[in-house]
């Protein structure tokens, strides 16, 4: 976890000083995606053993989930007290419990998570999540979303003695490989290629609202 938590940190430190020299990102953008590429990049473990990861992003989420209700609510608080506490502790509940439970039965070790695919699904997800950025700042944090994703998937295949073997998942323990596009899941697999069209679709209508399909049919 440590020696993740570190190269997530040096990953960031570099890709925010290229964001800066080349593409001149604003410095609240590049503080945003420096984040965002650390949290990335200890994304992949919330399917291990250990309970530290889910549980870690299921409180990120519990606090930032009312921010975004509120955002896209504005009118529901109606100036009371009892609503905000009201959508904060049903974030809460729904975060550190329901999907922290969820995580830790569905997911399994090695899985789909640890896969190229679930590193554009979080690129993806992060680009819609901030909908109300300009779109070159938003796609730098989304691209910083799959690449801290993406440096963990590296570091986990090539951080053995045998580099091939790690890569593509001949090892002694048998172990699912990291750097794969499906996984011996077929249910897993289908879900987590179900999300990236999904997710790429509503990209799309952002970035291309006129965009349609024939027979008179937009969206």
């Amino acid at each position: 976890m440590n020696r993740y938590f570190a190269s997530s940190l040096l990953v960031s430190f570099c890709y925010c000083f290229l964001g800066f020299v080349l593409l001149n990102v604003h410095p609240e953008y590049l503080l945003l995606a420096s984040a965002i590429v650390v949290v990335a990049g200890l994304l992949p473990d919330i399917d291990g053993s250990e309970n530290v990861p889910a549980r870690e992003l299921a409180g990120l989420l519990a606090a930032v989930s009312p921010l975004m209700f509120f955002e896209l609510y504005p009118g529901f608080t109606g100036g009371s007290v009892s609503r905000i506490a009201l959508v904060v502790i049903c974030c809460y509940a729904l975060s550190r419990i329901f999907l922290f439970k969820l995580m830790r039965s569905l997911f399994s070790p090695r899985g789909m998570i640890h896969s190229i695919p679930a590193a554009i699904v979080t690129g993806q997800a992060v680009f819609l999540i901030f909908w109300d950025m300009h779109l070159i700042d938003r796609s730098f944090v989304a691209v910083g979303a799959f690449v801290g994703f993406f440096a963990h998937l590296v570091l986990e295949a090539y951080s053995r003695v045998d580099f091939v073997a790690s890569a593509v998942g001949e090892r002694v323990d048998h172990a699912e490989p990291v750097l794969k596009l499906y996984s011996r899941s077929l249910a897993s697999t289908a879900a987590v290629y179900g999300a990236m069209i999904f997710l790429g679709a509503m990209m799309l209508r952002e970035i291309f609202p006129n965009f349609g399909v024939s027979a008179y049919l937009t969206y």
